[in-house]
């Protein structure tokens, strides 16, 4: 029996058709395998923004104007976090049904947005304009932190919404 033999169908008549059969377990998996991807990315994002806050507070030479990190740095990634919890609580299903789900996606998507904005402007204003070459890490770091929490926060929402199917992955 030939592979086009058993094939139902609709996938006969697909014009690119390869499967890959070694990835057959990973397809079983999809939905796991982006939640701990996600995961492993807000873990990372977050991981920057503590070495640079540990690096911060044992700096004992600093000059008394230099920069720190202190509250608002903090606020860029609180705000991001909060903007990816209600991003992920919310369904793609419901999102096209109901204006209140619609409304609540685009809180947490403004909210991860302006962590993100926020923490760029923090970078330029704080670390970059004053010339602060030497403490320019802590401002990096919180940009990562939130570009990470906003990565991850979109392939979570996408991992949640796969369904296991067993049909085989195909490019």
């Amino acid at each position: 029996m030939s592979y086009y033999s058993r094939l139902d169908e609709n996938e006969r008549y697909r014009i690119c058709l390869i499967p890959i059969s070694q990835l057959t377990q990973l397809v079983e998996k999809k939905r796991d395998v982006g939640i701990y991807a996600a995961g492993g990315l807000f873990a990372i994002g977050w991981w920057f923004f503590i070495d640079a806050v540990a690096l911060s507070a044992t700096k004992k030479d600093l000059p008394q104007d230099s920069p720190v990190i202190k509250f608002e740095d903090w606020l860029c990634g609180i705000f991001s976090t909060l903007g990816m919890i209600i991003v992920c609580s919310i369904s793609k299903s419901g999102v096209f049904h109901s204006t209140r789900e619609r409304t609540f996606l685009f809180i947490g998507f403004a909210l991860m947005a302006g962590g993100l904005a926020g923490s760029a402007t923090i970078l330029i204003i704080k670390y970059i304009v004053p010339e602060a070459e030497t403490y320019i890490y802590f401002g990096v770091a919180v940009v990562v932190q939130n570009f990470f929490i906003m990565l991850s926060s979109v392939l979570l929402w996408i991992a949640q919404s796969t369904e296991n199917d067993n049909n085989g992955f195909y490019i």
